[in-house]
């Protein structure tokens, strides 16, 4: 896994680092210094002997010392041993300069042995203080650290060691005083290691050889845990080898001195430090084993490279030793961390031991090889690297043979990151080790890789038994490596129920095990229910349940999105996708809330996408050079603009507005109908980074003036042919009239913005120095005001074009498709869905200002070939009546929103245009959309629902939406009654100066809507009310509604035609007051009804509150005017 454990590691691991730093870069220098000494004093043609000899010497304390070491380690402080060992190490140190002095050969050797018996007491406490160090999914980071820091005080004494006998002048004491400091330091850094606790209670056997035969039986119980120690020892001895052959390969194939040889080796060394640090970031929190046969075969590689290149090349040997410590790196720190993970707790010092000593087996066995191959059979350096070679090649032979799930996983996790661009976040919700349930949506054919080149863990994956038999035989075998468990939802009872006991196995196992819950690819985008198999699979344990969510790969190739999903990682290269883990769940959690909290992981996917995220006028331009000549926008007045010219004219627009305006004016009111005009309105006023606000034409002049009054806008950019349309209007003076804008432009400022408009980068277009923010606020829309004042709405550029892709995600645009635009751009449907998603799609807009002209937008519709319509249930209906069936032959959606859909009226639009209306759920607030029916799909043979009579359909990607208790606010279950909370990158960033109101709306992410509602099991969710549509009567809540329905279909009155509203009341605190729209309806009869009328009292309003009027207002959107009729009931 290409990610790391964020936590950083403690401060007493680094002082036990630098300890061990210190001790690893005194044996290289003295060791080194004291072969120097010797050839020096014996001449250089017993070169071969020295160095086999110093080589026993050294590794000789290790074979008898270590295996009691591991005893003391396990039962005393390690920390107090590591301070003892390290003053024995400053004693050590002065005998060997005392040697040095003296020129005793003898002496050198004794040093040398004290020296490795002091090593052979420090590593068991070296390794074995890690797991008493860090957390258990630290160790391969913490391994890869200390090997680095290992092999940088190998590179330090190597590189010193021949600098410090060339400055002393063969003075060879004068050089290992410094190796006295170095000791002092080292001594001083030992005392910073917290303390670490003795296990006295543990018996001390001083039969070294009995201990290592104990515990090397009991490793024998362990096959994984034998064949790591095994491992390690081979990789000793090839590491001892190296160093030792290394010498003699310098000087008999390069020509170089053993000074200079000693330098070739710190490239092996250099290369060992970048490999191990490298393993540790590969392997994250966790032990990355694949990497081990790529470390082995590259190791095999770089020596047989070495055996075979031709003479005195340096350049290329120098190559092959740092790849060759490189893949030494890769090899080692996996395995050292599972040696130390696997071991028990009280048997670490002695399973540490065991491994030293095999280790140090396979050092001697270097020394024997490296004397075998020279002074006995006269074989060259270079032939004791090829057969080192064949060595390391049946070692890597055989750990693909041991590990080949581990290694082809790792080959498809390095496929992976290098083909998509690829994201994790919350892998410390992941189980460092032990049983967890995974459970995840399922969106193309690569989610199963997804997952598991996102993290280092072993998966057992639940995989669809249709979907593994249509794969050719190779890909099985490979499939079969992972250990898959299949499993089909058309299976007989008991073939399902043996899938499930072999998923519980494997969580029993101690694997964690991914199931992707919905049972099948989703086939449009939204998330399909979860099945409750899982629920199965964890009863009776307290295993966690972790949810996952796989972002972005619904529109790559491998989804439904682009017709039949296939595997084609060359049309996804560097596609974005992201897997987000959630915090665990009980094991008792039900389908219903797990989706749920997967559901609230795909907010933080979205969220991702923030970072990278463009603004609005930087993804126009980027939509523009798409399709520069393809028509964007048409509208009734007979003027069409391609999207190379829209962008032309609103360059030039927005350059007209700089010259008449003063730049400190942030916002720029916009007073125009729907159609091309308002759009390069809009256009313009983006390019310019200023902020639009649509004002409502329809609204009274008292909202007109409170909206210009809270964004403080003092230039209204309009039409004198639109207001002579208007009633009068508090405006203001500044008016900026479009058709004198856009009158008398020149021809070089035509040509200046078509060269912008063509070649200029994005970023050059859009107005100030610093790029546009994903916060920053793009448009200011005010609500509706059904039932207050309008509020200014601030939407971001993050939230509309995070509305914009996840309403796109769904809808799925075709090139050739047409969206028919008639509601007005002050509307947040029609400024977000209208406006902008069209032209970022690359889609053709035709747009009409009157929404209730029927015929008119039919012929609009007709010449267009319009495919999209989005509209309210209030224009539906005007539709049905005035426009033609053909006219609307290419419609293949209709969404209706704002209002409820009524179903006499879908029922009548679909009977004549042969498209179903659906009903989609948005807010202001919400940027607007937040959840949409969609037509039911058969693809591939499986039907996925997208609508329910009675629904409002289901959230869309990248947003959650949860029912709330109105007053607790506790999460309630499916069915149940409550508020409705939506949380999305979608949820605007506040209210216009209104800082308490946002807060009281806004609670951690979550967007209050007010609406009262439930959803069911499977997603679906209604509304059944508003809060502030609620009276308390009687000591009860009645829904508004509720009693609108029920007294509907008494009077048999459409919901256009009867309304309930509630005003304060002196007696009761507060009565129901009913508007409606028949004028044969009277007092008495009305009594006479409701008296047989079998719903509550209190849900029958008083027939003195019942009032007639010839139709119910409305506002400019379609929506009932609430607070209108709140004021004539109070009259």
């Amino acid at each position: 896994m290409i990610t790391n454990s964020s936590q950083a590691l403690p401060k007493t691991f680094w002082w036990h680092n630098l300890t061990q730093f210190g001790g690893a870069m005194n044996d290289n220098i003295f060791k080194l210094l004291m072969v120097y000494a010797l050839i020096a004093w014996k001449g250089e043609a017993s070169s071969a002997g020295i160095l086999a000899s110093v080589g026993l010497v050294f590794a000789l304390p290790f074979l008898l010392i270590v295996p009691i070491a591991g005893n003391f380690a396990d039962k005393f402080s390690k920390r107090k041993l590591i301070v003892i060992l390290k003053l024995v190490e400053l004693v050590v140190m002065g005998f060997g300069i005392a040697a040095l002095s003296l020129q005793s050969p003898a002496m050198l050797y004794v040093t040398m042995f004290l020296m490795s018996a002091q090593s052979a007491f420090f590593g068991p406490c070296k390794y074995g203080i890690l797991p008493e160090q860090v957390d258990s999914e630290q160790l391969s980071k913490a391994n890869g650290s200390l090997q680095l820091f290992t092999f940088l005080a190998i590179i330090c004494g190597t590189v010193l060691a021949p600098e410090l006998s060339l400055l002393s002048e063969g003075n060879f004491s004068l050089a290992a005083c410094v190796c006295l400091v170095i000791a002092g330091l080292g001594f001083l850094a030992s005392w910073q290691i917290a303390p670490t606790p003795a296990h006295p209670s543990r018996q001390l056997s001083l039969n070294g050889f009995g201990s290592v035969f104990r515990t090397s039986l009991e490793i024998r119980k362990d096959g994984f845990l034998t064949l790591a120690v095994l491992a390690l020892a081979v990789f000793s001895l090839a590491a001892a080898f190296i160093q030792l052959n290394v010498l003699d390969y310098g000087e008999q194939h390069l020509g170089l001195t053993p000074e200079a040889a000693t330098r070739l080796f710190l490239l092996t060394a250099i290369g060992i430090g970048v490999g191990s640090t490298t393993a540790g970031w590969l392997s994250g929190r966790g032990i990355e084993f694949g990497i081990v046969p790529v470390g082995a075969l590259l190791m095999s590689l770089s020596l047989a490279t070495l055996g075979l290149m031709a003479e005195g090349n340096i350049w290329l040997s120098a190559i092959s030793m740092a790849v060759l410590g490189f893949a030494a790196g890769l090899f080692i720190v996996p395995l050292q961390a599972f040696i130390q993970y696997r071991s028990p707790e009280d048997r670490v010092g002695a399973i540490q031991a065991t491994n030293s000593f095999m280790s140090w087996l396979g050092i001697l066995l270097a020394s024997g090889l490296i004397y075998l191959n020279g002074a006995v059979l006269g074989g060259s350096a270079q032939n004791g690297f090829l057969l080192l070679a064949c060595l390391i090649l049946g070692l890597a032979v055989f750990s693909l043979w041991v590990l080949p799930d581990f290694f082809i996983k790792f080959i498809v996790m390095l496929i992976t990151h290098a083909c998509y661009r690829f994201q994790v976040r919350g892998l410390h919700n992941l189980p460092a080790n032990g049983p967890g349930l995974l459970v995840c949506n399922h969106v193309s054919l690569m989610d199963a890789v997804l997952v598991m080149s996102s993290q280092q863990r072993r998966i057992r994956m639940l995989m669809s038994r249709e979907q593994y038999e249509g794969y050719g035989r190779l890909t099985r075998k490979v499939i079969d490596l992972a250990q898959v468990i299949l499993i089909h939802s058309q299976d007989n009872p008991k073939k399902l129920l043996q899938s499930l006991k072999t998923a519980r196995q494997a969580l029993d196992d101690g694997y964690l095990v991914c199931i992707f819950a919905e049972g099948s690819l989703t086939r449009t985008g939204m998330m399909r229910p979860f099945k409750q198999g899982f629920e199965r699979i964890v009863k009776g344990t307290d295993y966690p349940i972790i949810p996952v969510y796989i972002g972005g790969a619904w529109g790559s190739v491998s989804s439904f999105y682009q017709g039949m999903p296939k595997i084609r990682l060359s049309e996804d290269f560097r596609y974005p996708v992201s897997v987000h883990y959630g915090e665990p769940l009980p094991t008792r959690s039900s389908a219903f809330e797990v989706q749920q909290a997967v559901s609230e992981l795909s907010v933080e996917s979205f969220e991702l996408v923030k970072e990278r995220r463009k603004s609005l006028g930087h993804e126009l331009v980027a939509s523009v050079r798409r399709n520069w000549n393809k028509l964007a926008s048409a509208d009734t007045t007979g003027r069409e603009m391609k999207f190379g010219e829209l962008l032309i004219a609103s360059l030039l627009l927005r350059d007209r507005l700089r010259a008449q305006t003063d730049p400190s004016e942030r916002s720029l009111g916009i007073l125009l109908p729907t159609g091309t005009a308002a759009t390069l309105a809009n256009l313009a006023t983006t390019l310019d980074r200023r902020i639009s606000v649509n004002l409502n034409y329809t609204a009274p002049a008292a909202s007109v003036a409170s909206a210009q009054a809270q964004c403080e806008i003092r230039t209204v950019l309009t039409s004198r042919k639109f207001l002579e349309r208007l009633s009068e209007l508090p405006l203001g003076d500044n008016l900026l009239y479009l058709e004198d804008l856009l009158a008398e432009l020149s021809g070089p400022a035509k040509l200046l913005a078509f060269v912008k408009a063509r070649f200029w980068p994005a970023r050059m277009l859009i107005a100030g120095i610093s790029p546009v923010q994903p916060d920053e606020v793009a448009t200011i829309l005010f609500s509706s005001g059904s039932t207050a004042e309008p509020k200014g709405v601030m939407l971001s550029h993050h939230n509309l074009l995070s509305n914009i892709e996840s309403f796109r995600s769904v809808v799925t645009p075709k090139r050739e498709d047409v969206m028919l635009a008639t509601l007005p751009f002050f509307h947040s449907f029609g400024y977000t869905v209208t406006l902008w998603f069209p032209l970022l799609s690359g889609i053709t807009t035709a747009c009409h200002s009157n929404p209730l002209e029927g015929e008119t937008i039919g012929q609009l519709a007709e010449k267009y070939r319009a495919s999209i319509l989005l509209t309210t249930p209030s224009f539906l209906l005007a539709y049905v009546r005035k426009i033609k069936p053909e006219q609307l032959q290419h419609l293949r959606y209709t969404f209706t929103g704002a209002e409820k859909l009524q179903p006499r009226v879908a029922q009548m639009f679909e009977k004549r245009f042969g498209v179903q209306p659906l009903e989609g759920y948005g807010a202001t607030e919400l940027s607007p959309v937040c959840a949409l029916s969609l037509p039911n799909v058969t693809v591939d043979n499986l039907e996925e629902t997208g609508n329910r009579e009675g629904r409002l359909g289901r959230v869309l990607p990248g947003m959650a939406m949860k029912i709330v208790h109105p007053e607790s606010k506790a999460t309630l279950g499916p069915g149940e009654e409550g508020l409705i909370y939506v949380k999305g990158p979608n949820v605007m960033l506040g209210y216009l100066n209104k800082e308490a109101l946002t807060a009281s709306v806004l609670q951690d992410g979550w967007y209050d809507t007010g609406d009262i509602g439930l959803m069911d099991v499977d997603g679906f969710f209604a509304i059944t009310g508003r809060l502030s549509r609620f009276s308390k009567l009687g000591g009860e809540m009645i829904s508004h509604g509720a009693v609108e329905e029920a007294l509907q279909g008494a009077f048999g009155l459409s919901s256009d035609a009867l309304v309930v509203v509630a005003i304060e009341d002196a007696r009761k605190g507060e009565k129901l007051c009913v508007f409606h729209t028949e004028a044969a309806l009277s007092e008495d009869s009305i009594r006479e009804q409701l008296k047989a009328l079998d719903i509550p009292n209190l849900w029958k309003p008083n027939p003195k509150d019942w009032q007639y009027l010839e139709a119910l207002p409305l506002l400019g959107t379609g929506k009932l005017d609430y607070r209108e009729l709140k004021a004539l009931a109070a009259r």
